[in-house]
């Protein structure tokens, strides 16, 4: 059970006749290439590329092969035989941190792997109208009568802590919040602008 590598072994031998003679040789143990144990110091931000690097400690029958367990989320590039670089832009869903598994083979197919823990902060993401209700398009009503317009929206950051609230504003002016507004231009007759 010797570890991989190069060892080297020398023989003495002798009998009453000669003298002393030394022979050695050289064997080489191989096994899989070993990834280094992967610790990503850095923060990761949504949305923005990130990049770290991976390498092996040793390992025979180069060249190396470096992949993920989701090549279509993390780019591999490889800088060396022994190194490669993992870059991939986290969305939403990596906050706050994503686990990947690095493969590496050589071209014997013996392989390694290590899982990388990223931590990723959050970016703050603008608010989505879902759905917005109007009895009719372009409203025309009495100055004496109400009106009611319906809203409903989502915030993909409140799975984060986020808090979302539904502004209504009247010409420009903050009117009232929530998912509804009911208004009346309380006898003033003109053309108003209603916004959520």
């Amino acid at each position: 059970n010797a570890p991989k590598g190069r060892w080297k072994f020398f023989a003495v031998y002798s009998n009453n006749i000669q003298s002393a003679r030394t022979d050695n040789a050289t064997i080489l143990i191989e096994g899989p290439p070993d990834l280094n144990p992967i610790n990503v110091n850095e923060i990761a931000q949504e949305d923005s590329l990130f990049s770290f690097n991976v390498s092996t400690i040793s390992g025979s029958n180069p060249p190396h092969t470096f992949s993920t367990n989701n090549n279509t989320k993390y780019t591999v590039t490889k800088l060396s035989d022994t190194k490669a670089k993992i870059s991939f832009t986290p969305t939403n869903n990596d906050v706050p941190r994503v686990t990947l598994t690095v493969f590496v083979a050589d071209n014997k197919g013996l392989t390694d792997s290590e899982q990388a823990i990223i931590q990723v902060n959050n970016t703050n993401d603008a608010p989505i109208v879902v759905s917005a209700h109007t009895p009719y398009g372009n409203p025309k009503i009495h100055s004496s009568k109400n009106i009611t317009f319906n809203v409903t929206a989502s915030d993909p950051d409140e799975k984060h802590g986020d808090a979302l609230t539904v502004k209504w504003y009247v010409n420009g002016t903050l009117n009232t919040s929530g998912n509804k507004i009911i208004f009346n231009p309380d006898g003033r007759i003109g053309l108003y602008k209603v916004l959520a």
